[in-house]
């Protein structure tokens, strides 16, 4: 009997919302069904009130038994909801009083259930064959009054609509406060995950703009930037700065390319921290794109130089130096002629011996 109760909580606690009002639901039917089918006998109404209830309830094992052992929510909700629409509420109707008798307080509650089980179902259906049923039930009530059951007396109304009306008000009650905390878990839950996923869409972000080995830019960003800037003048910029690492083959080859991703990342901290409020970027192997916003770019490529010439490696025979073009923007500007330039003061840089600084208009 534990094991039963433990496989029950853990697959009702697994379910979908609506699937677990369902059983819920059910669950709550069979109870009602059986205590009216005993209230019934108890109260002497007529025996297939006590008979129809009492089939309900079964019934009721039935449907739960298709949900839990075959997972057959939609069987299961239309069957059911069907059979107390077209059966068992018109026989209660007859035989237990009518509109006068607790049957149209079940009838409401009944039609609030099939509002909230077939949430992600088509409802229309049974809703419309709902308010068919009753308008019939009612019509037939009114022309042929003779045709329903009345109670044996006073007392024996008031308890069965006394007791009926708590047991639905309960009922109510507790459906609502349970789908208000589903609805606020859900509400918490769904904060919690957009939280995750904002932390997850700016680590992607950060990821999709930087470059993995130096953390510095990549170059889809920079290339992006420059436009922009170019395109808005949004804090514009002063100059570019093309820089490569002198003889960088040759330090791979020498000393390894474990090595050379470790100068490339001492760099990227020196870059970092030189041209400081300065993006920069790894555009290439050993290329790298800054931009200045500043007017006295010369001067930073010159410290750049500088700096990453009096770098100590703490590896014997490596020296590593740059090289650095600098072009200062004119007016009208756009993004190819302004790489084009960058690279051509680069160019004389390294043509000059390299380890050197070359501003585009010194030539």
């Amino acid at each position: 009997m534990k094991y039963f109760f433990e496989t029950f909580y853990l697959k009702f606690k697994n379910m979908d919302l609506e699937m677990r009002i369902l059983v819920t639901s059910m669950l709550c039917g069979m109870l009602i069904c059986f205590s009216a089918a005993i209230g019934n006998f108890l109260l002497a109404l007529e025996p297939i009130t006590s008979l129809v209830t009492f089939s309900m309830g079964l019934s009721y094992l039935y449907f739960l038994n298709q949900v839990f052992q075959k997972n057959n929510y939609k069987l299961a909700s239309y069957v059911s909801l069907f059979f107390l629409t077209c059966i068992v509420f018109p026989i209660l109707w007859f035989f237990n009083g009518g509109l006068s008798s607790s049957i149209p307080y079940f009838y409401i509650f009944m039609v609030f259930l099939t509002a909230v089980i077939l949430n992600n179902f088509k409802y229309g259906f049974m809703l419309f064959l709902q308010l068919c049923v009753m308008l019939v039930l009612i019509l037939i009530e009114f022309y042929l009054p003779d045709s329903i059951v009345g109670y044996s007396s006073k007392q024996s109304q008031i308890l069965d609509m006394g007791s009926s009306l708590m047991i639905l008000l309960i009922l109510i009650f507790f459906l609502i406060l349970y789908i208000m905390k589903e609805y606020h878990r859900m509400i918490t839950q769904l904060k919690l995950t957009q939280v995750e996923l904002k932390d997850v869409n700016a680590i992607l972000k950060h990821a999709s703009i930087t470059d993995e080995l130096t953390k510095l830019y990549n170059r889809r960003y920079i290339m992006d930037l420059i436009e922009s800037h170019l395109k808005h003048h949004i804090n514009p910029m002063k100059a570019v700065i093309m820089i490569d690492i002198d003889f960088f083959k040759k330090i791979n080859d020498q000393f390894g390319h474990g090595t050379g991703d470790f100068v490339l990342k001492r760099l990227g901290e020196v870059f970092t921290e030189v041209l400081s409020g300065n993006p920069i970027a790894r555009i290439g192997g050993e290329e790298f794109l800054a931009i200045i916003y500043s007017e006295n770019a010369p001067q930073l490529a010159e410290t750049l130089r500088t700096e990453v010439e009096h770098i100590h490696w703490d590896i014997p025979d490596l020296k590593v130096s740059i090289s650095a073009g600098v072009y200062e923007l004119m007016s009208n500007e756009n993004l190819e002629r302004l790489l084009e330039r960058a690279d051509a003061s680069l160019y004389k840089a390294k043509a000059m011996g390299r380890n050197q600084v070359y501003s585009y208009n010194e030539f």
